[in-house]
């Protein structure tokens, strides 16, 4: 028959015994005990985290509404630019092609004169009568 073998006899096939592993104590880490208090009063976590909520909110819109004014004041700028820029150099390209003492040149002149002398006048009447219409200035005469 065989031998029956007690726990505090070591034996061939047995595995050596493992170390002892530290006993957890029953005391609440800080991570715990400030889960324990949240679950404690369900409202008014709820509450403070809606408001850390807004005032992430609000710090996150703090930052992206003058990013977005600086893009929009980008786009502004570069169309009028290039717009501009297309119609002054086209009308330069245009006025060299252009005979110095043709019709076409004489016209051009004249209603670029004209033109000027309409819009000092209109500018005038604007700030210099109080009664005056903002048509003045663009009827012709």
């Amino acid at each position: 028959m065989a031998r029956k073998q007690s726990h505090s006899e070591p034996t061939e096939n047995a595995a050596p015994e493992a170390a002892a592993e530290p006993v957890e104590s029953t005391e609440a880490t800080p991570e715990q005990s400030t889960a324990l208090e949240r679950t404690a009063e369900p409202a008014a976590s709820f509450t403070e985290a809606v408001h850390e909520g807004i005032e992430d909110a609000r710090s996150a819109a703090a930052g992206f509404l003058p990013a977005v004014g600086k893009f929009v004041h980008k786009g502004v700028y570069s169309g009028f630019y290039y717009l501009t820029y297309g119609i002054v150099f086209g009308s330069l390209v245009i006025g060299k092609l252009v005979p110095a003492n043709s019709a076409v040149a004489e016209g051009v002149r004249d209603g670029a004169k004209a033109a000027k002398e309409a819009f000092e006048a209109q500018s005038e009447a604007r700030h210099g009568a109080h009664g005056s219409t903002p048509d003045e200035g663009l009827a012709p005469t």
